[in-house]
């Protein structure tokens, strides 16, 4: 499982709650992001 501080690629562009659902979706699709 990726956080969000770690990617530093797509959702540090992104407002928070998109970043907040980035982490939670990342240990289950990574591929998707």
């Amino acid at each position: 499982v990726s956080l969000a501080g770690e990617r530093g690629g797509h959702d540090n562009m992104q407002p928070f709650a998109v970043v907040q659902f980035c982490i939670v979706y990342d240990g289950l699709y990574p591929s998707m992001f």
